[in-house]
This record gives C-alpha cells, sequence and structure tokens, in this order.
C-alpha cells in the first residue's frame, strides 16, 4: 500500500459523530493526519419573528463557514465529506477550485425523499440542485449501499463517480459471548420521527402477542412520544432509555432477536443492526427498507412495515432458531462489514486516479 504517513486530511462532518462515522475517523487517522472541521453557521428555523434576523445570521455563518473551510482545506491534501450537506458541498466546491482531491460519503437522509415519512432533505429544490451539482464534482462519492448508489445514479444522471462502500462495524469488540436469552430488543433516538421511521410502535404492539416474552426498546428519549408507546405497551415491553457502550453490548449479547422495522434506514450492517448481528441476534427487519435486505440476505426474518402480527410471528419463529443460524448472521456482518474490508476501500478510493 502506498505510504501515506505524511499525507494530510480535512473531514468534513456533522459535530454529532455517529458510530459508523466516528469508526470511519478511526480507520482514517491510522494512515493520515485528519483535522476535523464541522459546520459552525446558525440553524434557519422556521417562523416569521425576526426572520430578516435570521436570515442575516444564517448568511453571515454561511461566509464564514467558507473562510473556516478554504483555511482547513488549503492546508490539505485530501478532503472528505460525511454526509452531503450543504457545508460538505461547499468543501467540495473550495476542493476542486484548489485542486484537492475529494470524497463525499452518502447515504441516509442527504439524499432522501420520502415526505410521506417527513424524510424531505431532496424536497428542497434549491439544496437538491446544490447537492446534485456537489455530488457530479467530487472526485469520488462513496455511498454505503447499494440502495443509495442508485439514488445517487437518479439524482445526477449517472454523472457522478460512485464506487459503492459498505461502512464498518467493529466485529473484534461485538460479539457473540454467553447464553442467549428469549429478549427481542430494537435501538434508536425516540422521538416523534424516529417512531415513525424505525417502526417503534409496530415493535410495541407485537410484544402484545407475546406476553411471555421479554421486549426492550433502547435508546435516548428526546420527547414526548415516549409516554405514547408507554401508554400502549404490555407489561412486557420495557423501556431502558439510553445505555453506555458498555450495557448496550451487554444486551446485545443477550438477546436473541434484533428488530429495526424501519420504514427507511440507510446505514445498515455498519450501524445497531451490524452491531446486533454480529453479536449473534438474528434480525427481524422491515422487508420495506431496501438497504436492510442488503445487510441481512438469507440470514433473518422480513416483515411488511407496520404489520404487528406479522412481525410477532416472525419473532416467534427467530426464537426457535437453531444456534448455528447465530453464528451464520455474525460470519455475515465480519465479511461485509469488518474493519479491515472498510479500511481496504477507503484506501483503495482515496489513492485511485
Amino acid at each position: 500500500m502506498k505510504n501515506s504517513a505524511r499525507k494530510r486530511m480535512v473531514f468534513l462532518c456533522d459535530p454529532v459523530i455517529m458510530p459508523w462515522v466516528r469508526r470511519d475517523l478511526q480507520i482514517l487517522q491510522k494512515h493520515f493526519e485528519v483535522s476535523i472541521l464541522s459546520e459552525a453557521s446558525p440553524a434557519l428555523f422556521r417562523g416569521n419573528k425576526w426572520i430578516m434576523f435570521r436570515i442575516f445570521r444564517y448568511g453571515i455563518g454561511r461566509i464564514l463557514d467558507f473562510f473556516h473551510l478554504f483555511k482547513g482545506i488549503i492546508k490539505a491534501d485530501i478532503t472528505l465529506g460525511w454526509f452531503a450537506t450543504e457545508f460538505a458541498i461547499i468543501g467540495v466546491l473550495i476542493s476542486r477550485l484548489l485542486r484537492k482531491k475529494t470524497l463525499l460519503i452518502v447515504g441516509g437522509y442527504d439524499i432522501e425523499d420520502m415526505p410521506e415519512i417527513d424524510y424531505i432533505n431532496m424536497r428542497n429544490w434549491r439544496l437538491r440542485h446544490f447537492v446534485t451539482f456537489g455530488l457530479k464534482r467530487a472526485d469520488i462519492v462513496l455511498p454505503f449501499s447499494e440502495y443509495a448508489g442508485e439514488l445517487v445514479r437518479k439524482l445526477t444522471d449517472d454523472k457522478a463517480n460512485i464506487r459503492v462502500a459498505n461502512l464498518a462495524c467493529d466485529t473484534e469488540r461485538f460479539r457473540s459471548e454467553g447464553p442467549k436469552e428469549d429478549i427481542v430488543i430494537t435501538a434508536g433516538f425516540i422521538d416523534k420521527g424516529y417512531v415513525i421511521r424505525k417502526g417503534f410502535k409496530t415493535f410495541i404492539e407485537a410484544a402484545k402477542y407475546l406476553p411471555d416474552i421479554r421486549f426492550y426498546l433502547i435508546g435516548k428519549q428526546r420527547d414526548e412520544a415516549v409516554d405514547e408507546l408507554k401508554a400502549i405497551a404490555t407489561p412486557n415491553v420495557e423501556f431502558p432509555g439510553f445505555l453506555s457502550d458498555d450495557d448496550l453490548l451487554s444486551m446485545y449479547q443477550r438477546a436473541k432477536v434484533f428488530c429495526l422495522l424501519s420504514y427507511q434506514e440507510g446505514e445498515g450492517g455498519g450501524g445497531v443492526l451490524g452491531e446486533a448481528m454480529a453479536c449473534g441476534c438474528i434480525p427481524v427487519v422491515s422487508e420495506k427498507a431496501v438497504a436492510l435486505r442488503e445487510t441481512v440476505g438469507d440470514c433473518g426474518f422480513y416483515v411488511p412495515y407496520g404489520d404487528a402480527e406479522a412481525t410477532a410471528e416472525a419473532i416467534k419463529e427467530a426464537l426457535k432458531s437453531p444456534p448455528g443460524l447465530g453464528e451464520m448472521v455474525r460470519e455475515r456482518i465480519d465479511e461485509l462489514y469488518s474493519m479491515e474490508r472498510r479500511e481496504a476501500e477507503l484506501l483503495s478510493a482515496i489513492f485511485s486516479e
């Protein structure tokens, strides 16, 4: 592999870094001098009060972002943007101007348009054209699923340089340990938007068909949505809230089944689904979310989105699965989403001509 020890990279990302983004950062810091830049401009909130002041602040923030980016990129050899945000696209255009190599990793809310669940980043025509313009001008676009790759092709009329690369799951940390229990879990932020997108209501309703099985909805509770879910939950459902990394790992290792009943899901095996599968949890997932099918393959169970009774039946079958299926589930994540594979694909893209 080409020596990259002296290469400098500017890493453009949201200040709230998701686990799969942190794993990429961990990989890249092994090979590059990485500086992290995040968006500084204030959000343009909805509402009419003081709207001109907000527009002024937004404009000033964007100007500051431009100079912030220019200063960072001019010192770097490579620019890598995580998600096709306005901030990352500005970084792409500055990098293009300065003749720096530029990569964009995409595949979630940044390129989706699903108004039925208020997942509408691409519904804004100005943002859509701006993002599309940037995708076409990045040296390499790295969608993290085949599904995301197709979205990029449609957005850009197949004019982006696309290399699909699965996200990473730390399969050394996330692994089976000890006997499995008849526990069913799901995980994610708990708020009104996520209740719909992640299928949490379906998860809660499925529990009533299996009263002797323990269900856990794990995640930080950000609004009154959790109260609405608790109001319809049966006694076999628990809401442990936010768990530390170690406690979440312990839950993965104890649970036999992991559900992800989403309408849409981007990160697949790089997120909680991959972590749970790496720990030998049998996946029960919504057939609606295409990227999840890429992760699960023939190692799990599929259910119609929003169908609680069908979900309960699939969970029942998953609980009866032989231990060998759990081993197959882990092997699939280790093969498709390992840190080693992600590292090789990232370096190959960065050093490609």
